[in-house]
């Protein structure tokens, strides 16, 4: 349970790239003077270690050139997608409205970039007392782990709602959050603040960068993967490998993991 790791002196790069990696798994601060050159992935910020230059590890986020990039790409796909799906949405609130009493929306509370708050929009899928059940009901959770929540058979949805999840069209109203910069169209999906509150240090890499709307976890399985500490290896080495062309492959095989309703409940 070391709270910090110092680093000096020369190490061959291959072993302080594994120095960093079990630092930043293990949630442990990480601090080097600079004699490792560009073999660590992450970032680094300037310290003081006594009279010595050095830089506190920190992983991997992008740099301003691929944030803007990433931007520029969101808002343009986001405003082609509002456009697109606008008379699905439409149906989709008139079927909300005749299948049961409630409004059209739901807003959660959700952990975003930094462990900021903010309120994501869904469509509704569920029956109005659905979040003052959840304590009944926890007990049926499908995941082995209490920092994720999900039923495979939930009393709590309607009927409409099941045809909502079981091709994701309740997650289209988030599409708004990616407009208002709070979400984008790919990363770790936002936890919400229970979950946030039982997370170890390493947990915390997923909120390093701006949740995603789809990402690794819904590609790479979905529902289906159910350990938790998998689900944040797979969001990592989102993070670490960052592409505009990973972003773009990512929103290609959502497309096919949607239309297959693989994993979905």
């Amino acid at each position: 349970d070391a709270a910090e790791l110092i680093i000096a002196g020369s190490l061959r790069s291959e072993v302080v790239q594994r120095v960093a990696d079990a630092c930043i798994k293990r949630g442990t601060a990480m601090i080097a003077v600079p004699s490792w050159g560009r073999s660590v992935r992450g970032w680094a910020e300037p310290v003081k270690v006594g009279g010595l230059p050095g830089y506190h590890v920190h992983p991997a986020r992008l740099g301003m050139p691929a944030l803007v990039l990433k931007r520029v790409t969101d808002l343009v796909l986001t405003i082609v997608g509002l456009v697109a799906c606008a008379p699905l949405m439409a149906l989709i609130a008139l079927a909300i409205k005749i299948d049961s009493p409630g409004p059209v929306f739901f807003r959660q509370r959700r952990v975003g970039l930094g462990g900021r708050d903010f309120m994501m929009w869904k469509f509704r899928s569920m029956n109005q007392e659905a979040e003052h059940k959840r304590g009944t009901i926890s007990h049926l959770n499908a995941y082995p782990d209490d920092r994720l929540f999900k039923l495979r058979d939930d009393p709590r949805i309607t009927r409409v709602g099941r045809v909502l999840r079981r091709f994701s069209l309740d997650e289209l109203p988030q599409l708004l959050n990616v407009l208002a910069g709070e979400m984008s169209l790919v990363g770790p999906r936002p936890p919400i603040p229970l979950e946030v509150g039982r997370y170890e240090p390493r947990h915390f890499v997923r909120l390093s960068v701006v949740p995603g709307l789809t990402g690794p976890w819904q590609v790479g399985g979905r529902n289906l993967i159910t350990d938790f500490e998998e689900i944040v290896r797979l969001e990592r080495e989102y993070i670490d490998d960052w592409s505009l062309r990973l972003d773009l492959r990512i929103m290609a095989k959502t497309v096919g993991v949607v239309l297959s309703g693989r994993g979905a409940y």
